[in-house]
């Protein structure tokens, strides 16, 4: 969810940033990367305690019951502190991964002369099934019940 946002957020400057490095030696996207990841990782890690506690306050409100305060003290003390390391490393892994990939297709894109929002469209696609990919693996290397996965 959080790598979307940053995706439909941030896409199109960064592609259109690539393509203005298209001219340059390769370590200059490189470099750009690197000033970029300061930038985009701090706001995917911001964003993910953010969309956790607004997924905690929503489901307490929306119980029929009284005792919503005492749910949401419930599900915050239950939060374990190893899963919420692992997702918030894991979160920025996928930034980084998104940010490489918009930036390396919008360098393709001037390359080739292809439009950019076909770069922006290819950057998008391959960014959700990237990040799929490495999620699966993510999952099948660790024990589920360590990664968040488990029941």
């Amino acid at each position: 969810m959080i790598t979307l946002l940053l995706l439909l957020r941030d896409g199109p400057a960064l592609v259109a940033l690539g393509t203005r490095l298209a001219q340059r030696p390769p370590g200059a996207l490189l470099r750009r990367w690197r000033h970029q990841a300061t930038r985009l990782v701090p706001t995917a890690l911001a964003l993910l305690p953010y969309l956790l506690g607004s997924s905690m306050v929503s489901a307490t409100l929306t119980k029929p019951e009284l005792s919503s305060l005492i749910e949401l003290q419930f599900l915050a003390g239950n939060l374990n502190p190893a899963i919420l390391a692992l997702s918030l490393l894991k979160t920025a892994l996928f930034a980084a991964l998104v940010l490489g990939i918009t930036l390396a297709q919008g360098r393709r894109c001037q390359r080739l002369g292809m439009e950019p929002t076909a770069a922006l469209s290819r950057a998008i696609s391959l960014s959700i099934a990237v990040v799929l990919g490495v999620d699966l693996v993510w999952v099948l290397l660790l024990d589920p019940n360590i990664s968040g996965g488990g029941i």
